[in-house]
C-alpha cells in the first residue's frame, strides 16, 4: 500500500480546464422559481415606490396645443419681393420655423406678455428651496466641484434666465410629414395656463413675422427716399450738363456735321482730280525730255502738242537746230508750268481737305460727349424713375403686411398628461421583475456554496482519494425540545433513517469498520453533533457491542445540555483529573448508547487534548466498547481537530448543504492532513448534511438528491 498521504496532493494542483457546459434552461426557470420569494419582493418594492412617486411625489402635469398652417412661398402683398417675402417652400425652412418658434427672444416675449416672472411654476426661484431637496443637493454638489459661488436667488436678471429657461422646457414644437403645419405644445401644472401659454406664444410668432415685415418695409421706404433723392439732385446736374454741352456745340459750329462731311467729300474729289493731273503733267514733262533727248520727232509732237517742234525736228539739222533748241525750252517752260499748277492744286486742296477734316473731327468729339452726357442723363433719368416708382410701392405696403403663418386651432385648456400613473406602475414591475430576476442570477453566479453530492466530489482534490459517501436530508423540527429522543425516532423511520443506514453501512464496509470514528467539519453548525448522535443510534441498535458516543468539542460543548444535564460532568473534567471515567460516562436510554459529553474546561482545550491522559482516555474507551463516536470541534483556525484526529482511526467530513464551500473543504482537509501522515485510508469520506431536497429539485439538482425527496428539511446541529 502506498504510504504517501493523500492529504498531500492538495499542495501539488495541476491546472486542468474543464469543457464549458452547455445553458440548461430547465435549471435557469427552477433557479427562477425557487427565487420567485426575491424577484415577487423586488417587483413589490419597485410597484410601492412608483406607485408612491405617480400619486404623492410627481405634480400632475397638463398639455395644451394649438396648430400653425405656414403660407410657404407665397407671393408678397403689391410684389414686393425684396421687402415682404413668403417662407420658402422647403423642409429646411420649416425646420427653421420650428427653430424659431423655440427661439429666446419669443419666450422672452411670452414671459413679459403672460407675467410669468410672477408665478412661481415659472420663477422657481421665488419657491423656498428645501435643504434636503434633490435640486438643493444637486446644487451643493456641483458648487463643491466646481468651486462656483452660491447663486444670487434675489437677482431679477438670475430669476428672468431660470424663467426663460423652464418656459422653453414646457413648450415643444413639431411638424407633420409632408405637409407645413406645425404644432405648438405646452405642458405646465394648470390647464389653462397651458392653453394661455401656448395661445400667447402662436400670437407672438405671428405678431413677430408682421413686425418683422413692417420693420424691414419702413428700412425700405427710407432707404428709397434716400436713394430717389441723391438720384433726383444727380439727374438734375447730368441734365443740366448736357445741355449746356449741347448748347455750346451748336453755338460753336455755324456749319453742321453733314454740310462739312459734305464739303469734305468734294474737296476730296477735286483733290483726286488734281493729283491725277499732277501725275499726267509729270508724266508729260518726263517723256517730253525723254522724247527730246532720243529726237523722235513724232513722240515730242504727241507729248508736246506743238506742231512748230515737230515740224524743226523734222527739217534739217533734226534736234541739233538752234531752233529747235529754242522751241522745245519753250515749250518744256509750258510743261513745268503746268506741273507747277496742278501741285499748288494739289497742295490747295490738301490743305482745305485737312482743315475740314480737323473740324470734322472737333464736331464729331465734341457731339459725342453730348451726347454721353445725355445718356448718362437718361439713363439716371431711368434709374430715378424705377426707384421712384418702388419708393410709391412700399410707402402702399405699409400697413398691409400679414404674417406667414396662420392660426389653424386655438389651444383649449390642456388634458391630463403626466404622470401617466398606469404606464408608471407598469414599467416599475417590469423593472422590479428585471431587477428580481438580476439579482436571483446574480446571487446564483456568486454563489460558491455546495449543493449536490456532484458538487462535493468536484471540490475535493483528485488526488486525495475522498468519496462522498451520502447526503443527509434536512429534517423540520430536528433537535427541538428533547434532543435524544427526537434524533432518535428519526433515526429509525423516513428518508433520514435510511441516509443513516447508508453511512453505516459505509463505514461499516471498510476493512471491518473502524473502532474509533471522528466526525468533523470546516465551521460550526455543519450537523456534525446531529449525524454523529443518529450513527451512534443506529450502531447501537445492531446489538453487536457497546457504543460511546464523545463529545470533544471543549470549546462549544452542547451535548450535555441538549440532553438536560447541563451540570453533568464531562471529557474536560476528566482530563484534568477531577472525575474519574465513571463519573463521567452517562447512558442515554433513547440513543442506546453511552455518552461522554464535553464538560467545561477550565483550561486551554487544546492542551489537554495533548496530554497524554487524553490518549489514555482513548485507550481504555477501546477496551469497553465496540464502536467510539467522536464529535470532533471544526477543523478550521484551532488545531483541537487534528489533536483528536491523532487518535481516531477514521474521519468522516462533514459539508452543509448550502454553506460549505470548496475552499472550506479543501481547507480543512489540508489542516487535517498532518493528523493523518502515513493513514491513507482514514478518510472515510464526505457527508454532505442538511440537504434540502425540495430546494435541490427547484434548482434542477434532483438527479443528486437520492431518495429522501420527501423529507423538507434539516434540523440544525
Amino acid at each position: 500500500m502506498n504510504s504517501r498521504s493523500p492529504f498531500s496532493a492538495l499542495e501539488a494542483t495541476q491546472l486542468e480546464l474543464d469543457p464549458i457546459a452547455p445553458p440548461n434552461l430547465r435549471r435557469a426557470l427552477r433557479l427562477l422559481w425557487t427565487g420567485k420569494l426575491t424577484v415577487m419582493l423586488c417587483m413589490f418594492l419597485c410597484f410601492v415606490a412608483a406607485g408612491y412617486y405617480a400619486f404623492f411625489v410627481a405634480s400632475p402635469r397638463f398639455a395644451a396645443q394649438t396648430t400653425l398652417q405656414v403660407q410657404t412661398g407665397g407671393a408678397p402683398a403689391f410684389d414686393l419681393e425684396r421687402i415682404a417675402t413668403g417662407i420658402p417652400a422647403e423642409q429646411a425652412a420649416m425646420n427653421t420655423q420650428k427653430a424659431v418658434l423655440g427661439s429666446r427672444a419669443l419666450m422672452e416675449q411670452v414671459v413679459d406678455d403672460l407675467n410669468l416672472m410672477e408665478d412661481p411654476r415659472f420663477n422657481r426661484l421665488l419657491q423656498p428651496e428645501a435643504p434636503n431637496s434633490l435640486r438643493g443637493l444637486r446644487g451643493k454638489l456641483r458648487r463643491a466641484i466646481t468651486g462656483e459661488a452660491a447663486p444670487d436667488t434675489t437677482s431679477p436678471a438670475l430669476q428672468r434666465e431660470g424663467t426663460i429657461d423652464t418656459l422653453s422646457r414646457a413648450i415643444t414644437v413639431t411638424s407633420e410629414r409632408d405637409s407645413y403645419v406645425l404644432h405648438l405644445r405646452a405642458e405646465t401644472g394648470s390647464p389653462e395656463s397651458a392653453a394661455r401659454i401656448v395661445n400667447a406664444l402662436a400670437a407672438a410668432y405671428t405678431a413677430a413675422q408682421v413686425a418683422e415685415k413692417q420693420e424691414r418695409t419702413e428700412a425700405a421706404v427710407t432707404w428709397l427716399a434716400e436713394r430717389v433723392v441723391e438720384q433726383q439732385i444727380e439727374l438734375e446736374a447730368k441734365e443740366t450738363l448736357a445741355n449746356r454741352r449741347a448748347a455750346q456745340t451748336a453755338a460753336r459750329y455755324a456749319v453742321g456735321l453733314e454740310a462739312l462731311t459734305q464739303n469734305a467729300g468734294l474737296v476730296e474729289g477735286d483733290l483726286l482730280t488734281s493729283e491725277a493731273g499732277l501725275a499726267r503733267a509729270r508724266d508729260r514733262l518726263a517723256s517730253f525730255d525723254d522724247a527730246l533727248a532720243a529726237g523722235d520727232a513724232d513722240t515730242v509732237a504727241a507729248v508736246a502738242g506743238d506742231a512748230t517742234l515737230s515740224r524743226l525736228l523734222r527739217g534739217p539739222g533734226g534736234a541739233d537746230n538752234a531752233r529747235v533748241t529754242e522751241q522745245a525750252a519753250l515749250v518744256r517752260k509750258d510743261l513745268v508750268a503746268e506741273v507747277q499748277r496742278e501741285s499748288r492744286n494739289v497742295a490747295g486742296l490738301s490743305a482745305r481737305r485737312a482743315l475740314l477734316r480737323e473740324e470734322i473731327d472737333s464736331q464729331t468729339i465734341d457731339r459725342m460727349e453730348t451726347a454721353q452726357l445725355q445718356r448718362e442723363a437718361t439713363a439716371t433719368r431711368g434709374l430715378y424713375e424705377s426707384l421712384l416708382a418702388q419708393y410709391q410701392e412700399a410707402r402702399i405696403q405699409r400697413g398691409l403686411h400679414q404674417p406667414d403663418a396662420r392660426i389653424l386651432t386655438v389651444a383649449a385648456p390642456g388634458r391630463y398628461v403626466a404622470p401617466r400613473k398606469m404606464l408608471i406602475l407598469g414599467v416599475a414591475l417590469l423593472i422590479g421583475l428585471g431587477l428580481g430576476i438580476a439579482l436571483v442570477l446574480l446571487r446564483e453566479g456568486l454563489s460558491n456554496t455546495l449543493r449536490s453530492t456532484a458538487e462535493l466530489e468536484e471540490a475535493v482534490h483528485p488526488g486525495l482519494g475522498a468519496v462522498v459517501l451520502g447526503q443527509i436530508p434536512f429534517v423540520r423540527g430536528l433537535g427541538r425540545g428533547r434532543f435524544a429522543p427526537s434524533v432518535a425516532k428519526r433515526a429509525t423511520e423516513g428518508a433520514f433513517a435510511e441516509a443513516v443506514r447508508g453511512l453505516r453501512t459505509s463505514v461499516l464496509l471498510e476493512g471491518g469498520g473502524p473502532q474509533v470514528t471522528m466526525f468533523t467539519a470546516s465551521h460550526r453548525g455543519e450537523g456534525v453533533r446531529t449525524l454523529a448522535s443518529a450513527l451512534a443510534h443506529n450502531l447501537s441498535g445492531l446489538g453487536r457491542g457497546p457504543v460511546a458516543l464523545i463529545e470533544a468539542n471543549l470549546r462549544a460543548p452542547r451535548l450535555a445540555a441538549s440532553l438536560g444535564q447541563g451540570e453533568h460532568p464531562g471529557l474536560a473534567d476528566y482530563l484534568a483529573g477531577n472525575w474519574g471515567l465513571e463519573d463521567v460516562v452517562m447512558h442515554d436510554t433513547a440513543l442506546g448508547a453511552d455518552l461522554i459529553p464535553a464538560g467545561e474546561a477550565k483550561g486551554n482545550p487544546a492542551d489537554l487534548l495533548t496530554d497524554a491522559r487524553f490518549a489514555s482516555f482513548v485507550a481504555q474507551m477501546r477496551k469497553a466498547y465496540d464502536q467510539i463516536i467522536i464529535i470532533a470541534p471544526p477543523a478550521l483556525r484551532l488545531p483541537d481537530a487534528r489533536l483528536v484526529a491523532a487518535q481516531a482511526d477514521a474521519m468522516i467530513y462533514c459539508a452543509r448543504w448550502n454553506r460549505a464551500t470548496a475552499a472550506d473543504v479543501n481547507a480543512g482537509l489540508r489542516c487535517m492532513g498532518p493528523s493523518f501522515a502515513g493513514r491513507p485510508e482514514a478518510l472515510l469520506g464526505l457527508v454532505m448534511t442538511a440537504a434540502n431536497q425540495r430546494q435541490m429539485r427547484r434548482l434542477g439538482l434532483g438527479a443528486s438528491a437520492g431518495g429522501y425527496a420527501a423529507a423538507p428539511y434539516w434540523a440544525r446541529g
